[in-house]
This record gives structure tokens, sequence and C-alpha cells, in this order.
């Protein structure tokens, strides 16, 4: 990552003006911003967005109908939108995407972490499984709702 590196004069190239003779002033190139997640395809994205669009489904399935409980679903619906748009904005910065791997090439060889290197599978469950639980936990909640009030 460039912030590990930038304390590193010899990891980013330098250039050298001469403004006048005898003042030489050291200049860097533009700043580019670096790749946020390198390592995880596209397709690891649309998984999480299709997730949390699923806790919203879920919980308008299940509670939908009313005008107060519809108002909020709303609400959550906007921010649910707003979260996966920032960093969407964010990454749409990077200079060049198509270096990204495939999924199918992610979930062969995996990533590498901080902590060494993780399988695909492994990074992938550890990725999706907040979500999906709490997929999970707004289907069964909509479920227990719908026998209560019966």
């Amino acid at each position: 990552m460039r912030y590990e590196q930038i304390s590193l004069k010899d990891s980013y190239d330098v250039t050298t003006v001469v403004v006048h003779p005898g003042a030489v002033v050291e200049q860097t190139p533009p700043f580019r911003s670096a790749p946020a997640a390198p390592d995880i395809p596209v397709g690891v994205g649309r998984l999480i967005v299709a997730s949390y669009v699923g806790i919203v489904v879920a919980f308008a399935i299940g509670f939908g109908g009313d005008r107060d409980t519809n108002f909020a679903l709303t609400i959550v619906a906007l921010l649910v939108a707003i979260y996966l748009t920032i960093p969407r904005i964010f990454l749409g910065t990077e200079p060049n995407q198509s270096k990204r791997p495939s999924l199918e090439r992610f979930l062969s060889e995996g990533m590498m972490t901080c902590t060494g290197p993780t399988g695909g599978k492994a990074a992938l469950v550890q990725i999706l499984i907040v979500p999906v639980c709490l997929i999970i936990a707004a289907v069964l909640m909509s479920v227990i709702t719908q026998f209560i009030t019966q």
C-alpha cells in the first residue's frame, strides 16, 4: 500500500527541477490514488450489495404495510444506498481497475492479508459472514412476527 511506502524515498519517483542556477527543488509526480482493495474482485462487491439489499427486502416483506413502518424502511433503504454508494465513488477514483482478479481466480488463489495469505473461499466467508447472518436474522424476525400477529 502507498501509505506504507511514503516514508521511503526509493519507493516512488522524485524528479529534480532546476529553478535557476544554484537552486535545486525536489518535485514529486502528481498524486494518483492507490487501489483500495486490489486483491478483491468486483463480483465480491456485487455480492455485498446483494446481501444488504436482501436485508432491506426481508424487512420490507416481513414488516411492511403500515405507513410508519414503510417510512422507517424508506429511511433504512436510503441509508443502505448511501452506505454502498460512497465506497463505490472512492473505488471509482482508482487509476486502473482492470487489474482486479476475476471471482474464479480469487476463489482459487485467495488473497494476501496483513496476517499472511488467505484462501479465496475463507476470505469470501469472512467478507460475507455479517451480511448473510443479518439476512438470516431478518428472515427469522419476519417469520416470527407473521406467526405472532396471526
